[in-house]
């Protein structure tokens, strides 16, 4: 099963669970794009790079907020 396997709704959960990451995520939707391209010819320019720097973001977001709320919760 991949990550496209499921809607928004049900990877938002999983993100907010902890069970993936931003990261996993865009990975798999890069390499869906970059394989289906071929015979879709539906993207002009895939930019990994910049896809892979904002899922890093988010997820070092995300761990900061998890990190905040598990302090604030054992105090």
């Amino acid at each position: 099963m991949t990550a496209f396997d499921h809607t928004i709704e049900h990877l938002s959960a999983r993100l907010s669970r902890g069970e993936t990451t931003a990261h996993a995520n865009i990975y798999a939707a890069l390499d869906a794009a970059e394989k289906l391209n071929d015979t879709l010819n539906a993207f002009l320019q895939i930019d990994r790079a910049g896809a892979t720097q904002r899922a890093e973001e988010l997820d070092r977001t995300s761990a900061g907020a998890s990190q905040a709320g598990g302090d604030a919760s054992s105090g």
